[in-house]
């Protein structure tokens, strides 16, 4: 079944887990850690092949996920790396980003592909954690979680000539003599119910050496198009990429001027740059009338538009007349369209280029002025100038109780017991007041009193990375998170943007304090 758009999740494989081990062996009591990395996970990437014009197998399945990477060993044995997942598409397929429908990829070539989904870095075992002040870390890094996107995939064909016309024109006979495509044939409109494809081989008319183009023939259009009448109108997208357009008119027809008047008219309500788009006006169906009735259509035809003046084509698809003229004279005019369109791009790629370099400074001069923005460099942590931000969220009102230990003295209370207790009273007033652990904290006055907290939202791409691969229910790996803090002087930064002890932090969906 011919399937032209359809909406997808693909989600990258989750790295391999780190692993935490210590070497064990005779007569080696005390062994350093051993814990081996995580493996990789798996891409997902798209391709694009010649053989496969539909995107049904996308149709039923709607959800495309990476394998995870292998969890690292002891012995410092890392995780095996996940395979990639590579989806076939048609030539022609471009990827939206569902959210704003922003293009991410366009496949327009054969064996293009492109990598939507990344798989997440396996996570570092706990040997790569151990140095002389840390000789014996207990922790190791959780596998990176993989990307997922909300993708539309949405199929415009490739092809060199586009050819439209009314329903029974002759364009399944046209296409099906001059190419090696088979459409449905019939003498009733709408035969055609979807676009079809067809390679036209130039060595079978008589060329020295086998070149070759392809068209695409769509259902005919008809009055109303626009406004969702007939079938064309569904399927006009796949002419949009055609160097040009073959507009097939039967001269058999009663309304042959009436018809091409309807048809550009719709083109243009449908779409204004398709309209532009230079046409090779093809009268079909001659051996049905005599020479001088297409001599006087054709001069008719220049009458209403003076630049189909001596290019305006006669063929009969049937007998074969006039098809070789035909297909030659669509060959030189996709190489003299091609040329002209290339040398357009180069020139207009050029420009992108100077205006992207001038805007991009702009921005950046822009960002440097505000105060909630620091550029850091550390080598250790990221090879990448990454834009730290920071940016408070919103306030809240929390609750502050004190710290009195006066009745657990009394009762001669060892500290573990006055810390257990003093931890179930704390639960007890949060379930009451609805308040999560990380909206509690001790303060010192005597009397409770609510007091208003800040949140800031902290933003890096490798911080939000590390942190991802934090294993929070871990001490170690959590001190770890607040040592980078530390060296990246993101505790500087807060105090500067008005943070104080006390504060709340997030980091990539995580929250923390500010110390």
């Amino acid at each position: 079944m011919f399937c032209d758009e359809a909406k997808i999740t693909v989600i990258g494989g989750k790295g391999g887990d780190g692993h935490v081990s210590f070497h064990r062996e005779k007569f080696i009591a005390k062994g350093g850690p051993d814990g081996g990395d995580g493996g990789h996970g798996g891409n997902i990437i798209f391709l694009a092949v010649e053989n496969v014009n539909t995107l049904s197998d996308f149709r039923t399945r709607k959800k495309f996920k990476a394998q995870d990477g292998e969890n690292g060993g002891k012995c410092d044995m890392t995780g095996a790396h996940a395979e990639d997942l590579i989806l076939k598409v048609p030539v022609g397929t471009i990827i939206l980003q569902a959210l704003n429908n922003e293009v991410l990829a366009d496949l327009c070539e054969i064996n293009q592909m492109v990598v939507m989904a990344k798989g997440g870095i396996g996570g570092h075992g706990n040997a790569n954690f151990a140095s002389s002040i840390r000789q014996a870390p207990n922790f190791a890094e959780l596998g990176e979680p993989g990307e997922e996107k909300e993708l539309i995939l949405d199929l415009k064909l490739v092809a060199d000539v586009g050819i439209i016309g009314i329903p029974s024109a002759g364009k399944s006979t046209l296409i099906s003599r001059i190419s090696n495509s088979r459409p449905k044939i019939a003498d009733y409109p709408f035969t055609t119910l979807v676009p079809n494809l067809g390679v036209v081989d130039l060595k079978v008319f008589g060329a020295k050496e086998s070149e070759s183009f392809v068209v695409v023939d769509v259902p005919g259009l008809i009055e109303g198009a626009n406004e969702g009448k007939g079938l064309g109108h569904k399927f006009l997208r796949h002419v949009s990429r055609a160097v040009f357009l073959v507009h097939l008119l039967d001269i058999a027809s009663n309304d042959v001027l009436e018809n091409y008047a309807v048809i550009n008219e719709e083109l243009k309500k449908y779409s204004k740059i398709l309209a532009k788009k230079q046409q090779i006006v093809v009268l079909n169906k001659i051996d049905l009338v005599d020479k001088d009735f297409v001599d006087f259509i054709s001069k008719e035809l220049e009458k209403m538009n003076p630049k189909l003046k001596g290019k305006v084509k006669a063929v009969s698809a049937v007998t074969g007349e006039g098809l070789r003229d035909l297909v030659f004279t669509l060959w030189g005019k996709i190489n003299e369209l091609k040329i002209k369109n290339e040398k357009g791009k180069m020139k207009e790629n050029k420009l992108k280029m100077e205006n992207g370099k001038w805007e991009m400074g702009k921005e950046k001069t822009k960002k440097l002025k505000n105060n909630l923005e620091f550029k850091l460099y550390q080598p250790h942590l990221d090879h990448e100038r990454d834009m730290l931000e920071i940016k408070m969220i919103g306030k809240k009102k929390v609750l502050i109780e004190n710290r009195d230990v006066k009745d657990e003295v009394k009762e001669r209370l060892t500290k573990k017991q006055r810390m257990a207790r003093q931890q179930e009273r704390a639960e007890l007033r949060l379930k009451k007041r609805g308040l999560s652990d990380e909206e509690f904290f001790v303060g010192e006055d005597k009397k409770s009193q609510k007091t208003v907290i800040q949140i800031f939202e902290v933003r890096h791409k490798r911080l939000e990375q590390l942190v991802k691969m934090t294993n929070f229910a871990n001490e170690e790996g959590v001190a770890r998170i607040y040592d980078i803090l530390k060296k990246m002087r993101i505790d500087k930064a807060l105090h500067k943007n008005g943070a104080k002890a006390g504060d709340k932090i997030i980091i990539a969906g995580k929250e923390l304090k500010v110390k």
